[in-house]
């Protein structure tokens, strides 16, 4: 509160306790009761609000030394006098003011949210880039151990003779059921059919895979010279595979895409079976074998 509004408020006080004495002193039943004008005066002691007053006129005199007909209150007199303190009492202690600071408007809204959703793609983006990258880590690690235990198993293959390779030392082709080769030739059997798959729509077509001892007797003795002879047949190295389905025949789209594809992934048609060979046989191929 200033101290220009203090002063004006204790004047303001002091006229209504003089006034209030005055009429309490003249009369306890006049137009004030006694009660009524000391709660009158306590209120505006209470609402000057300040620890020290100037002295009020009348406030030393005793009220039976007041001279009633010198003292004289009128109720209006009183009420203006009221009237003014509660006015000074009522209003603000002071100008005030309030820095209205403006919210954020729609363009900013939508600029916020956009940048709210491209951080959080971003940060969606790099996990899933993070969990394809730790993904790609795996599928390599377990490439190489299948590579790894592939070739294991093919040398301890080696060392047994021509279709007396157990059944432990040969692996199962997916794609074609009860057919088998040895290891490492079924593994890169099985990316070359992945990549015809891709062209054609369909798997490979295997109709002979490794042939044991037994079965080497009994396909020469069903086809005679153009089968070898028992033992010694890369068949019973499972290195060799008879294809169907279009690559048994020379010229087809499927046996020239093998053609050109096969040898990507380790497997080749030898020259005893192109057209012209000794034997020309187009669904003949073999793995690793050089010839």
């Amino acid at each position: 509160m200033g101290a220009k509004r203090a002063r004006r408020i204790e004047t303001a006080a002091a006229e209504v306790r003089e006034l209030v004495v005055t009429a309490t002193a003249v009369s306890a039943e006049g137009t004030l009761a006694a009660s009524a004008a000391a709660a009158l005066a306590d209120r505006t002691e209470r609402a000057s609000r300040t620890q020290e007053r100037s002295p009020v006129p009348g406030d030393a005199r005793r009220a039976d030394d007041a001279d009633p007909a010198n003292t004289e209150v009128s109720a209006a007199h009183l009420t203006e006098a009221t009237e003014t303190l509660s006015g000074l009492l009522r209003a603000p202690a002071g100008h005030t003011v309030s820095k209205v600071v403006p919210g954020p408007s729609k363009k900013e809204i939508a600029a916020q949210k956009a940048a709210a959703r491209a951080k959080a793609e971003a940060k969606a983006a790099a996990k899933a880039a993070k969990a394809a990258a730790k993904a790609e880590a795996k599928a390599r690690a377990r490439a190489q151990a299948d590579r790894k235990q592939a070739a294991a198993l093919a040398a301890r293959a080696t060392k047994h003779g021509n279709g007396r390779i157990p059944s432990n030392l040969l692996c199962d082709l997916s794609f074609a059921p009860g057919e088998e080769l040895r290891c490492d030739a079924a593994m890169a059997i099985e990316k070359l059919n992945a990549a015809f798959r891709a062209a054609f729509g369909r798997n490979l077509t295997v109709n002979d895979s490794y042939r044991s001892y037994a079965d080497q007797v009994a396909v020469a003795a069903t086809m005679g010279a153009l089968a070898a002879p028992p033992g010694t047949s890369n068949h019973g190295l499972g290195q060799a595979i008879d294809l169907g389905g279009g690559i048994s025949t020379f010229g087809s789209a499927e046996y020239r895409w093998m053609a050109a594809n096969a040898g990507k992934f380790g497997w080749i048609h030898p020259a005893w079976a192109e057209p012209g060979g000794s034997k020309p046989e187009a669904w003949h191929w073999e793995y690793g074998t050089g010839a």
